[in-house]
C-alpha cells in the first residue's frame, strides 16, 4: 500500500534515524568510536530533526490514531517510547553514556509505527 503523501517526511526521518544507529553500531563493533564525535552528531541530529519528528507525530498522527480503540495501547508504548528516547538524547547532551539509560534490548517500534501510517493512509 502506498503511503499518503504527507508522511513520506516522516518515513523518511526514521529512515535517516536507522542509518545512524546503523552507522553507530558499526564504529561500536569496529572499536572506532570517538564519543564526543558522536555525541555531538546525535544531539545535532536530535535537535535539527527527531525533537521536530516526535512533534509532529505526537501532535498529528498519534491523536488520529489514538481515536482508533485498537491503535490506543500503541500509540501509548510509541509515547513512551518518545520519552525513554528523549531521556537518552538528554543523557547524552550532558555528555553522559548515552545507553545506560535504556535497556539493552530496546529498540523502537518502527514496525508498530507501520500499523499507524497503514492505518492513517486508509482514513485518506
Amino acid at each position: 500500500m502506498l503511503r499518503d503523501k504527507n508522511l513520506i517526511p516522516l518515513s523518511r526521518q526514521h529512515q535517516h534515524a536507522l542509518a545512524l544507529c546503523v552507522r553507530l553500531d558499526r564504529a561500536v563493533q569496529s572499536g572506532q568510536v570517538d564519543a564526543e564525535v558522536w555525541q555531538a552528531e546525535i544531539q545535532q541530529i536530535f535537535e535539527q530533526e527527531i525533537a521536530v519528528h516526535f512533534e509532529a507525530e505526537e501532535r498529528e498522527l498519534f491523536p488520529a490514531a489514538a481515536s482508533r480503540p485498537e491503535l490506543r495501547s500503541l500509540v501509548e508504548e510509541l509515547l513512551d517510547e518518545h520519552e525513554a528516547l528523549r531521556q537518552v538524547f538528554a543523557c547524552a547532551a550532558t555528555r553522559l553514556t548515552i545507553c545506560a539509560a535504556l535497556p539493552p534490548d530496546f529498540l523502537p517500534t518502527s514496525a508498530k509505527k507501520n500499523a499507524i501510517y497503514s492505518s492513517a493512509c486508509r482514513r485518506c
